[in-house]
């Protein structure tokens, strides 16, 4: 069995609907949903809001925050949710702190939440948090022997800032030591995430050689485009990659993956392939692939 992170897109609207009103028909607690609950009647506009979190300057009230559906493949069911808050303010470091999670109320009881946990602390080391803080209350222990079940320290117990009667357990965790630890125990029943791929050589078969056209849009490519035989993307298709530096047209390729292009709003992110030892700055990449990378919103990972 395997399970993903996937970032909300249109395609999941039904499903991410069924999800949310789940913990209603329950009457459970939400958390790490990323307001999901507030916009149960404009799934679109929470859309707009989740893209927009990543990009948000640390304020008394925001934080840039990341949220993910967390998929089990063998079903492509959503099966939790998790809101990753990249920076704290004095506010969340006092509740809520960098990480929010949740398990729906029917797939609950099979420790698909200390998955969830994992996961969310690869995105962390991806954003490069060293320490990842969570709180839960004292009376939710499958909160926090999960956290405790991923190396998570209890730092202290202490009242709740919104309610004086809840005892709330304060944890810390070594993100680079637990996913050390813990790897041989979760990496098999996760995906493989793109920024895995930085500094491996990769075989790409090449499907868009130079100066072909795009089969369905109207535009050339400038660079040789393909894809890693046997491998799944977020998008259930092949991983994609750009060659660059590379003057003609192929159709094999082999060659060191130097960064990924990590697509905010849409789950295809792009390999970046060249010569061994061969380094593009972000603006060169940016501007090679700016011909089909221009319609949608990214980053670089290194």
């Amino acid at each position: 069995m395997k399970f993903k992170y996937e970032i909300p897109t249109i395609e999941r609207k039904k499903d991410a609907l069924e999800f949310i009103n789940e913990f209603y028909e329950y009457n459970s607690s939400i958390n790490g949903v990323g307001g999901l609950n507030r916009y149960v009647n404009d799934y679109e506009g929470w859309l707009e809001k989740v893209q927009n979190d990543c990009k948000i300057e640390v304020s008394e009230e925001r934080v840039p925050a990341r949220t993910y559906f967390l998929v089990r493949v063998d079903d492509n069911r959503i099966i939790g949710m998790t809101n990753i808050r990249l920076k704290l303010n004095k506010k969340l470091m006092e509740s809520g702190r960098n990480i929010g999670y949740s398990i729906r109320p029917t797939e609950r009881g099979n420790g698909y939440n200390k998955i969830n946990l994992y996961l969310a602390l690869k995105v962390c080391k991806r954003y490069g948090i060293k320490t990842a803080l969570l709180d839960a209350d004292e009376d939710n222990p499958a909160s926090w022997r999960t956290m405790e079940s991923l190396g998570g320290v209890l730092d202290e117990k202490r009242e709740s800032v919104d309610d004086k009667e809840v005892i709330v357990r304060l944890y810390s965790i070594d993100v680079e030591k637990s996913i050390d630890k813990y790897k041989d125990l979760y990496e098999n029943m996760v995906e493989k995430q793109s920024h895995e791929y930085i500094g491996e050589m990769i075989n790409v078969k090449i499907d868009r050689p130079m100066n072909s056209k795009h089969p369905k849009y109207d535009f050339i490519y400038p660079v040789n485009y393909g894809f890693v035989p046997d491998t799944i993307s977020g998008d259930g298709e092949e991983l994609d990659c750009y060659v660059l530096g590379i003057d003609k047209p192929l159709n094999n390729f082999k060659g060191e993956c130097i960064a990924v292009i990590h697509r905010t709003n849409d789950n295809d992110d792009k390999l970046v392939i060249a010569n061994k030892g061969d380094r593009f700055s972000d603006e060169e990449i940016k501007k090679l692939t700016h011909f089909q990378e221009q319609y949608f919103e990214s980053e670089i990972w290194r």
